[in-house]
């Protein structure tokens, strides 16, 4: 069941390399989830995740999506980073319960993915794999999940972001992916990127 669903998803998002789906390179902003208000858990429909689990109080548990991810192909440019947002600025944070799932293709990894999480959850397993939080509360601090180090430079990539809920409520402020200019680190020329793979 793991292998099928995470299969699943990158076919998913190996989709996303298509025409109709939004491409963001250089600077820019991309809306990729909608501000969801507090529902009860039995009225979302995004359907469960049984290849993801999650530590509760009362054992472990089958996340759902609160709605269907947000799918873009990001191209990470010399000198940029990128991170999520609670507004197109970049400066707001984001309020959810009760986390963010992100999945970034990769194909270095076996199962084709990079798998992080936020949000103010326990333990969050992909079968048997602990998935890193990448800022353990909420809301989540504007910025606070960077996922610079997982898209290359100067290469493309297929990321997918989805609201997930453990049960009784949920709820999440709009999300958005930036690419701004990063002065922590020394510039990549853009010439270097000549040749690179995914231009």
């Amino acid at each position: 069941m793991r292998r099928l669903a995470g299969l699943m998803l990158l076919f998913s998002l190996a989709a996303c390399a298509g025409n109709d789906t939004a491409q963001l390179s250089g600077p820019g902003v991309a809306a990729l989830l909608p501000m969801i208000p507090q529902t009860p858990s039995s009225e979302f429909s995004g359907g469960a995740r049984p290849d993801y689990s999650v530590e509760t109080r009362d054992g472990s548990v089958t996340p759902q999506m609160l709605t269907t991810p947000g799918h873009i192909r990001v191209r990470r440019g010399p000198g940029a980073k990128v991170f999520l947002a609670g507004s197109p600025e970049g400066t707001a944070p984001i309020a959810i319960d009760d986390f963010l799932l992100i999945e970034i293709e990769n194909p270095e990894k076996p199962s084709g993915l990079s798998r992080v999480v936020a949000g103010a959850v326990k333990q969050v397993h992909w079968g048997k794999v602990p998935v890193e939080n990448r800022f353990p509360a909420t809301p989540i601090r504007a910025e606070a999940v960077d996922l610079t180090d997982l898209i290359p430079p100067c290469v493309s990539r297929n990321v997918a972001v989805v609201a997930m809920d453990g049960g009784t409520v949920a709820a999440s402020d709009a999300v958005y992916l930036v690419i701004a200019p990063d002065t922590s680190r020394k510039p990549i020329k853009e010439a270097d990127c000549s040749g690179r793979f995914g231009q």
